[in-house]
This record gives C-alpha cells, sequence and structure tokens, in this order.
C-alpha cells in the first residue's frame, strides 16, 4: 500500500497567487476525480491543433484516473485549496517517470514546476532511483525548452504506433544528491 505524504513549500514566487503550495503525494481518502480530469484536460488544452497525435488526456476517463493511481504515485498541489498542480510518478528499476505534468496556467513562471522537480528527485533518491525521466511531444519546444532549464536533458525519441516520423522527444535529469 502506498504511504501518503504532505509537503509544504513555501515562498512561491513570481506570480503564483499565495505564499504556499502544498504538495501531497498520494493524498489520503482523495476522491474528487472528476475535478481532477476536468483539470487535466483544461490545461492540456492548449496542445489541441499542436500535437500529432492528439493528447489522449481528452480520452482519459475518470476511472482511467483511479486505475493509474492504483499502480502509481499521484503527487497534487494546492494553493489556498484550489487545484495547481498534477503529476504521476512511475517506479521504474532505475529511474521514475514523470507522466502528464501539468501546471495551472495561473501558476506558471513562478517556479512551482521546480520545486516539483526538486520534489520528486528526492522520491527518486528515497526509492533506490538516479534518474528522472519524461515525455514531450516534438512540437512543444516550450515545454523542451522548460524541462531543459530545470536540469532535464535530451536522450532520446520515439514515434506513436502508426507515425514514421518522432512525434514524442524523451528527457531525463539525475536525481542530484543534495
Amino acid at each position: 500500500m502506498k504511504k501518503n505524504s504532505r509537503i509544504s513549500l513555501q515562498g512561491s514566487s513570481q506570480g503564483n497567487p499565495s505564499d504556499a503550495v502544498d504538495l501531497q503525494v498520494n493524498p489520503l481518502g482523495f476522491k474528487d476525480w472528476a475535478r481532477l480530469l476536468r483539470f487535466l484536460q483544461t490545461e492540456f488544452a492548449y496542445t489541441r491543433g499542436l500535437v500529432d497525435p492528439p493528447s489522449t488526456v481528452f480520452q482519459m476517463t475518470e476511472a482511467d484516473l483511479r486505475s493509474r493511481a492504483e499502480t502509481e504515485n499521484l503527487l497534487l498541489g494546492h494553493v489556498d485549496g484550489n487545484l495547481v498542480a498534477y503529476l504521476f510518478l512511475w517506479n521504474l528499476p532505475e529511474k521514475l517517470f514523470l507522466g502528464r505534468f501539468a501546471i495551472a496556467q495561473a501558476c506558471r513562471g513562478g517556479g512551482l514546476a521546480r520545486k516539483i522537480v526538486t520534489t520528486t528527485e528526492a522520491h527518486a533518491r528515497n526509492t533506490g532511483r538516479s534518474m528522472l525521466e519524461l515525455e514531450t511531444r516534438v512540437n512543444l519546444t516550450a515545454n523542451q525548452a522548460k524541462f531543459n532549464a530545470l536540469g532535464f536533458k535530451m536522450c532520446g525519441s520515439r514515434a506513436h504506433e502508426g507515425y514514421k516520423c518522432q512525434t514524442t522527444c524523451v528527457m531525463q535529469k539525475q536525481a542530484v544528491r543534495l
């Protein structure tokens, strides 16, 4: 059984609507899958028309999220009780995979992504993993630049099934010891 952990990060800056971001991994009793699905689809809406094939986030259901939370670690971020960040953490043998990384539009650019990456690095180290990995679409160059600024480096790419050209960039970051 996965353990709930709660991390409060003080001192958000540059546009975050509050001075405190409350990050929770596997929040106990979480049941608001409908709100989580709406948040995820809202924050991925800008990708419509930019990525081909379209993101599968728009075909996801509440049941899909619930099912994923049974095998992966769910990280949620709140400011003043409002959901502002979402991420699934998948424990792989040597690395921690970060999936569906989403931050509310109003909270972007204020250091929240860096705080989340720092938190996931600690989780990776605490579970014996030395690497973080994520994927972003080839067309989403701003995402690639953001992840690069957070210390991720391009390490490969792949094509979705049925596509001849590369559609996804694979990026990794060493889980740095503090």
